[in-house]
């Protein structure tokens, strides 16, 4: 996974050790687009929790990476808008993006409380998809965020 360079693996993945060790919302690659490898199958599911106000800004970069389904849970894996302890989702589209802030809009978080920023290369119908957007058989596919964070 770019930027950092190291494989991730296992159920859940703290999103500070990805993002060079810092907390939310003071990662140092704030602008860049990291893309991750996700098996055909799977899910990507990173944990974090706000020691400060601020936000953190997903948006779908089509040079590296599909924009696959984006969400933010209180559980890992919540993929689904409206599935229990799934706080905001974006389905698959080509610019969709996912803002989760301290301060309002509806991916509100808590300084305090660990939420979950999971990614997956699916469809409206949670079919797997390839790069691209195609359907069919891949063993992995690419997704990828230009994100931006900030501290208020």
């Amino acid at each position: 996974m770019y930027p950092s360079g190291v494989p991730y693996y296992g159920e859940v993945t703290d999103f500070s050790a990805v993002f060079g060790n810092k907390a939310f919302p003071n990662y140092p690659y704030s602008g860049q687009a990291p893309t991750f490898f996700i098996d055909s199958g799977y899910y990507v599911s990173m944990a974090f929790t706000p020691a400060a106000s601020g936000l953190i800004k997903f948006t779908a970069n089509n040079s590296y990476g599909d924009g696959g389904t984006i969400s933010l849970s209180t559980i890992p894996g919540g993929l689904t808008a409206g599935a229990p302890g799934v706080i905001c989702a974006a389905a698959y589209g080509g610019l969709n993006s996912l803002l989760a802030s301290t301060s309002a809009g509806n991916c509100r978080v808590t300084i305090g409380q660990t939420y979950y920023l999971n990614f997956a290369d699916t469809d409206l119908s949670g079919d797997y998809l390839c790069f691209g957007g195609l359907t069919g058989s891949c063993a992995t596919s690419r997704v990828s965020y230009t994100f931006t964070a900030r501290a208020y």
